[in-house]
């Protein structure tokens, strides 16, 4: 069968060319009794509109392109699971890659996707220097950047309190009676991670106390690679306390601790981010930092939307608030 055109809507619905495309392309001006006819019209046609064909014409298309810097952490997989939700809701398609953190691949998935009149750029960025981003100079769409904020950028950022947050947990476990707190945390350069330290420092400051340098341990996000690292920094290490400020970190923790038979929390308390459905099965039960993927992504969806809309983009700054959740992982070891 001869696939139906906007032609054949418009011929079926008694209506003009021009009315029916206002429809087909959002218009609110089209009346409620020629929308009736218009939907009538496509049920019995089956018609769908071709979208790339669409795309010639208003230059933009009805998909959002997402680069994020890989599947295997699944914090990123997650968040691009919940960014599909929320955008599918709208009739609009997510088109994902990864940049494996590296920039040139970013740099290379993001002009593809804007070559390819995507109607918005959304990424989570590998690169650490408003440098690496000269290039989207040249895009005029929306570009919303989620969980690395790059200084000197003009763009929209959605973020969390990192350092808000990871204050507030390293003060319970300082309360709790842990000086000796080890910190597993992302490498050096990265907003994310050089935030979470700072909540580290903060919350030593504000008890008077010293932080030791030694006790803040950078590893690559990997799993593998952070279990080989705490491993050996268990084993040489004096510690109360471990905080995998990250999810990659997280997990390999969990491994390390399972392999050295270490008693949670009876010989280490443990303090997690990302509450993911994987660690819930860890027995004690984690006291954890959790990341509100969902309303992350709900949040970029609805800026989307709003900066199509506009001519001149008014980007903003937004920090979300995670939740530290207190489970059964931190021992009192507070003499009384």
């Amino acid at each position: 069968m001869k696939k139906a055109t906007i032609k054949d809507v418009a011929r079926e619905s008694g209506l003009s060319l021009g009315t029916v495309s206002k429809y087909l392309n959002g218009s609110r001006g089209v009346k409620q009794a020629n929308q009736i006819k218009i939907k009538q019209a496509i049920a019995n046609l089956r018609y769908s509109p071709d979208e790339y064909a669409r795309g010639l014409i208003t230059n933009k298309t009805k998909t959002i392109g997402l680069v994020i810097p890989e599947f295997n952490n699944l914090f990123y997989a997650q968040l691009a699971s919940e960014l599909e939700l929320a955008i599918g809701s709208e009739g609009y398609t997510v088109v994902v890659c990864e940049s494996f953190y590296d920039t040139e691949r970013e740099k290379k998935n993001l002009l593809w996707f804007a070559s390819h009149r995507m109607s918005a750029l959304v990424v989570v960025p590998c690169g650490k220097n408003a440098e690496n981003y000269d290039y989207l100079k040249s895009i005029d769409i929306p570009i919303i950047f989620l969980d690395q904020y790059i200084a000197g950028l003009n763009y929209e950022f959605v973020l969390v309190n990192n350092r808000e947050v990871c204050e507030t947990c390293i003060e319970y476990l300082l309360d709790n009676g842990h000086r000796d707190i080890l910190m597993v945390v992302a490498p050096k350069g990265l907003y994310t991670s050089d935030e979470r330290v700072n909540g580290y420092y903060d919350a030593y400051e504000n008890r008077g106390l010293n932080v030791n340098e030694d006790l803040i341990m950078r590893v690559e996000e990997n799993i593998d690679k952070a279990y080989y690292c705490i491993k050996k920094k268990l084993q040489e290490t004096r510690c109360t306390a471990l905080f995998a400020a990250n999810f990659p970190n997280t997990f390999g923790s969990i491994f390390t601790i399972n392999e050295l038979k270490i008693s949670i929390p009876d010989d280490l308390s443990f303090v997690g981010f990302d509450d993911m459905m994987l660690t819930k099965l860890f027995r004690p039960k984690l006291t954890m930092i959790d990341q509100p993927i969902a309303e992350i992504a709900m949040f970029a969806k609805r800026r989307i939307f709003e900066l199509m809309l506009q001519k001149n983009f008014e980007y903003r700054i937004t920090k979300l608030n995670c939740s530290f959740l207190v489970y059964d992982s931190v021992k009192d070891i507070r003499v009384k």
